[in-house]
């Protein structure tokens, strides 16, 4: 069990208001504590690349630096701007920003901007598949979701 720290004392004094419970059987408070348990443990169990990618991945784009520092550290790119952009434009799905302000900010041609493009979304995915490969076998074994979660149909 993960490090709860003053948690138990909350729990028992959330429990002694008689806070109802929801359909789940969790109070909130049990919830959030829940969430952060497991946010403790993808902490330790990702590098820092890994958790940035998947972050992004799910909208948290303050990361993006994290990921254009690791396509740099992969030899990817030279500089952090214009991976950062890339990033960027991948996790927004093209939106934002969009190819022709990429195109003009660093003066690339369009043949170059999709072979780095193709670069990038290769490097991430590859980061994005060993952070869910490592979260896989560790939440299964502590029965955090089981084992049918993992199945892809």
């Amino acid at each position: 069990m993960e490090p709860r720290g003053n948690t138990g004392a909350v729990m028992e004094w959330v429990a002694s208001k008689g806070v109802a419970r929801g359909k789940s059987g969790l109070t909130q408070a049990e919830r959030h504590v829940n969430a952060a348990m497991i946010q403790c443990r993808i902490n330790r169990l990702l590098s820092r690349f890994e958790r940035a990618a998947v972050e992004c991945a799910y909208g948290e784009m303050r990361n993006l630096y994290d990921v254009a520092l690791m396509l740099q550290i992969n030899d990817v790119d030279k500089g952090l701007h214009l991976p950062a952009d890339l990033a960027a434009h991948i996790y927004s799905k093209g939106h934002l920003p969009c190819k022709d302000v990429v195109l003009q900010r660093y003066h690339i041609s369009p043949r170059t901007f999709y072979r780095r493009l193709k670069a990038v979304k290769s490097w991430i995915a590859r980061y994005e598949q060993q952070a869910f490969l490592k979260l896989e076998r560790d939440f299964a074994d502590a029965g955090i979701v089981g084992v049918e979660f993992f199945i892809y149909g």
